[in-house]
């Protein structure tokens, strides 16, 4: 199984683990699921640290070293994608992070209720 962090779980990941839901934090621990960390919840971090709108002290390196994974760049595909989903949220960042998992057949790890929606599988 791969599996996208939603941006609240890469951050619950790294600096508050016990905030995780059981079946996201078997997952995060499972050896044979990949864990995939898309450049849109880095942007959406820095975006909102720069805005205060989050004090949580987050690098790159902390999810270089606390978190095996592999990076997802958003790329023209996820674009495309984007612009035939359905529009059952505003959020940018969220509907990116499903455009990506919809064309990359990923499942998405997220307990935004909004996610569910969508035509892609959310654990």
């Amino acid at each position: 199984m791969k599996v996208l962090l939603d941006t609240h779980i890469l951050l619950w990941a790294i600096g508050d683990p016990a905030k995780l839901p059981v079946t996201v934090r078997d997952a995060i621990l499972d050896q044979e699921v990949e864990l995939v960390v898309s450049s849109v919840s880095l942007a959406e971090i820095e975006i909102k640290k720069s805005i205060g709108k989050l004090t949580f002290d987050f690098s790159l390196r902390d999810i270089e070293q606390d978190l095996r994974h592999r990076w997802l760049a958003f790329e023209v595909r996820h674009a495309k994608r984007l612009g035939v989903l359905p529009l059952h949220h505003r959020d940018p960042f969220d509907r990116m992070l499903i455009a990506q998992a919809a064309s990359d057949n990923l499942v998405i790890a997220s307990v935004d209720e909004r996610f569910v929606q969508y035509d892609v599988p959310v654990l």
